[in-house]
């Protein structure tokens, strides 16, 4: 069975209307009975008025795959029998003119049933063998309507309406007032004892062995609805009556329902995992459905919002048919959480205590004591807290095209361990984190490259998760080498007197080992 909305009290109008004109019939038709000739009749044209179908899944509740419609006389006699599959008009029905007569509407039976008198029609029970049977694959499902008793005319019409024989219930969630360190987490939601029959056109009630498991809900994806728009159930009408007068609360009207109620009457039924610091385990939640505490009636063509509020620590105190904690165990507990006092709370606040430890947040630079007491035993810390830095050369040169290792440093030590976000202003810039040359130094390494000549914008180092604290350098790119010289005048003819000329090469120190100088000419090579 799909997951499906209904809205609550959405019912299909069927139309009848009364003329003189016979039309032939549409769809498949069983055999009516032969009116007299000798008496006057009209024809009864009934048609199902279009409607648009609920936003659902899998219910369908504009939806009419059969009918098996009923003409009764004022005696309570069936004179007329009418079933039609596959079609939304009937034609044709012969009534008897000027008499009293009464229209019953059966919708979505699934196969013809032909019955003699009304109190045939009021005794008729349909059964279902599972849950998933008393909603149709197209979503269709059991409806009925009736009209009368009417004198018919030439110009009488008659509207009936079809009313749903399902109930809904809608099951929500709050744990808005749950213990801060009570965890629950629904792991299953099922219907209890849905009734397996129903009596269209009685009150409905399940008998002895006459009930079924409803439709159980277990993945996270349909238990998320909980918090939101509910998990919803659909099930056969069952008005069990008033079962518990006095009863306060689901513990107290459980407690007051005879056996056989118990037995009759659908509930709800909740599983959950619960943790807790002195509980952890499976708590099983139940409860029966009703209009209050003292009944458990369910009407047909309604819908039930069910909210479950959990509170405190979630009833892990009891133990009942209605909460069931027989699956919960006692958490083993460890030695006491000492008390904690700190010098100067200026500095330091306490984020998390627990017997094995102490985890503090620092809020200024200073030394502060932090002292535990158990009992007679004392114990205490003397905590420095210092300013996490970042420490970074305030320009640097690059060249372009030739990668520059620029080394930075995070201080304190104990600020090495914070993730860092490296930050460049200019596309021109590229940079990647390396590994220092020297890793006892504690410095730390990042390669850059420049790919334009010119202003290569700013790197800015910075703590992740502390943005306000960072460091940035101006970064200019200059050409891969440059030469001061454009031009060089040299004396010929001096014998072998040497003639020194700087050339003023400019290239990255790091590189300037890798240079090869070439001689165009024949005058010689250069030194």
């Amino acid at each position: 069975m799909k997951r499906i909305v209904v809205l609550t009290g959405l019912f299909m109008l069927i139309a009848v209307a009364i003329s003189c004109n016979k039309e032939e019939n549409a769809g498949k038709v069983s055999e009516p009975q032969e009116w007299p000739e000798s008496r006057d009749s009209v024809s009864l044209n009934i048609k199902i008025a279009e409607r648009s179908a609920s936003k659902a899944m899998a219910v369908d509740d504009s939806r009419v795959e059969d009918i098996n419609l009923y003409l009764f006389n004022a005696a309570g006699e069936v004179q007329c029998h009418k079933y039609v599959s596959g079609v939304r008009e009937i034609s044709g029905v012969k009534v008897c003119k000027g008499e009293s007569c009464s229209i019953y509407l059966l919708a979505n039976a699934g196969a013809s049933i032909p019955l003699l008198k009304m109190a045939d029609l009021l005794q008729l029970k349909l059964s279902a063998m599972d849950i998933s049977q008393i909603i149709s694959g197209n979503g269709a499902m059991i409806m009925t309507g009736s009209n009368g008793p009417v004198v018919p005319t030439e110009e009488t019409t008659l509207e009936i309406e079809l009313k749903k024989a399902l109930a809904k219930i809608v099951v929500k969630s709050n744990m808005a007032n749950l213990s801060e360190d009570v965890s629950i987490a629904i792991k299953r939601i099922s219907l209890k004892q849905a009734p397996s029959t129903i009596t269209p056109f009685a009150q409905s009630r399940a008998g002895s062995g006459e009930v079924m498991d409803g439709e159980s809900v277990a993945l996270q994806a349909e238990l998320d609805a909980l918090s939101g728009e509910g998990v919803k159930f659909y099930l056969w009408e069952n008005m069990q009556g008033v079962v518990a007068p006095g009863a306060t609360d689901n513990k107290s009207k459980e407690s007051l329902m005879e056996h056989e109620k118990k037995s009759l009457s659908t509930y709800i039924e909740m599983v959950y995992d619960y943790i807790s610091p002195l509980k952890r385990g499976e708590i099983t939640y139940r409860f029966y459905l009703g209009k209050g505490f003292t009944d458990c009636n369910i009407c047909r063509n309604t819908e039930y919002l069910c909210t479950v509020y959990f509170r405190g620590n979630g009833s892990a105190d009891e133990n009942s048919w209605s909460v069931d904690t027989s699956q919960l165990d006692d958490v083993p507990q460890g030695p006491a959480v000492p008390a904690l006092q700190i010098s100067d709370e200026s500095l330091l606040e306490v984020v998390e205590s627990t017997s094995q430890y102490v985890k503090v947040r620092s809020l200024a630079n200073g030394s502060a004591v932090i002292t535990a007491t158990n009992g007679e035993a004392t114990a205490s810390c003397n905590i420095r807290v210092e300013e996490a830095r970042i420490e970074l050369p305030e320009s640097i040169t690059l060249y372009k095209q030739l990668p520059k290792v620029a080394e930075y440093n995070v201080l304190p030590a104990s600020a090495k361990v914070l993730p860092l976000e490296i930050l460049l202003s200019s596309a021109a810039v590229t940079g990647s984190l390396s590994e220092s040359a020297d890793p006892s130094s504690g410095l730390k390494s990042l390669t850059l490259q420049g790919n334009e000549v010119g202003d290569g914008g700013n790197l800015t180092i910075r703590f992740k998760d502390l943005p306000d604290i960072s460091a940035s350098a101006a970064i200019t790119v200059k050409p891969t080498i440059s030469m001061s010289k454009t031009s060089v005048d040299v004396i010929v003819n001096r014998g072998n007197e040497e003639t020194v000329v700087p050339l003023e090469i400019e290239t990255d120190p790091d590189y300037r080992h890798l240079l090869e100088i070439s001689w165009i000419g024949s005058l010689g090579a250069p030194d």
